[in-house]
């Protein structure tokens, strides 16, 4: 069965002028006990590019009718009917470019903590591999004449008729939410295959050390992780290690440990009253200083400035700038 027999059902309006802020922040509230959506979307014949957003929660875009042009940053992605774009929720993105007498597509939404969180195994976090590829890389999407687009197909539609028809309650969204993990299975292996460089799916003897490590980082990102640690951890010379995980990864490793201690930090900075000076210790930054610094030049804002002035205790996320690093 084809995804386009979504197109027999109804669709709103893509409007989100009115709700993107000044920052181009883009809120859409999720269920807390079940955060995913899907939205069926048609676009005006009003020339693009719509409105540009970023927001916290996970995305995935599939045009169902139409052609045209997916701006992430950077970076952009030329998509037909039925491709499937893995969006950088992070960077500032849109639809540049949308053409066909019918526009429509079918977004979905979901927060990493119903794939994984505290408490889930490691495996669970290779599901979100797509999502975390270095930007510049290999292209975020699925074209419909790549090899997994059938199977792809296939378990979205299962994934949107689950949740547009739902069967309701608890049994209903394990439901759903078994569709969407099939859907992000089919992804991560795809990413991993085309080479997408990536700490959670390799495909080399030497690509699974660097996973080891991975896992060792998520377990230990709050203490002090040294270059010649991290390389001890996969039983590298300091030397080796720092060209491999360049080449394996994109990134250089003291940039990529400092993005995982910084969306630590945004989520305690959004979820508690913890001090600055606490959620630096916390997230391992032993100098605040450099905490605040770090912060800045990811976001723009200093940590204080985010939490007075962007609102993070109501939900909100400062914009990440475009240097972010990779």
């Amino acid at each position: 069965m084809s995804l386009y027999v979504l197109l027999k059902l109804p669709f709103e309006p893509f409007a989100v002028d009115q709700a993107i802020d000044a920052r181009r922040y883009f809120p859409f509230p999720l269920d807390p006990d079940f955060p995913f959506a899907i939205r069926l979307m048609t676009y005006s014949p009003a020339p693009p590019p719509y409105p540009l957003n970023w927001h916290e929660r996970l995305e995935i875009f599939v045009p169902l009718a139409g052609d045209g042009v997916f701006a992430m940053g950077n970076d952009k992605v030329s998509f037909g009917p039925g491709d499937v774009v893995v969006v950088d929720h992070l960077a500032l993105h849109g639809i540049a470019e949308f053409r066909g007498s019918h526009r429509s597509g079918m977004t979905i939404y979901f927060m990493p903590s119903l794939v994984y969180g505290l408490g889930s195994p490691l495996c669970d976090s290779v599901l979100l591999t797509p999502f975390h590829r270095p930007r510049g890389s290999v292209s975020p999407i699925v074209k419909t004449d790549h090899r997994p687009a059938v199977a792809l197909h296939k378990a979205l539609l299962r994934l949107a008729r689950c949740y547009l028809a739902p069967a309701g309650g608890p049994l209903g969204q394990a439901r759903c939410k078994a569709y969407l993990l099939e859907v992000l299975y089919i992804l991560a292996s795809h990413f991993s295959w085309t080479g997408t460089a990536s700490l959670e799916q390799p495909r080399t003897q030497e690509a699974r050390r660097i996973r080891q490590l991975h896992e060792y980082l998520l377990a230990h990102f709050t203490e002090k992780v040294s270059l010649a640690t991290a390389a001890s951890v996969i039983c590298m010379s300091r030397s080796s290690f720092v060209r491999y995980f360049k080449r394996v990864t994109g990134q250089t490793f003291v940039p990529y440990l400092s993005r995982l201690r910084l969306e630590k930090a945004l989520q305690l900075l959004r979820e508690t009253d913890l001090s600055i000076a606490e959620i630096a210790a916390a997230v391992g930054f032993s100098d605040q200083s450099y905490f605040d610094k770090t912060f800045r030049r990811h976001f723009d804002h200093s940590p204080r400035e985010a939490r007075r002035t962007m609102g993070l205790a109501a939900g909100d996320w400062p914009v990440p700038s475009s240097n972010s690093a990779n």
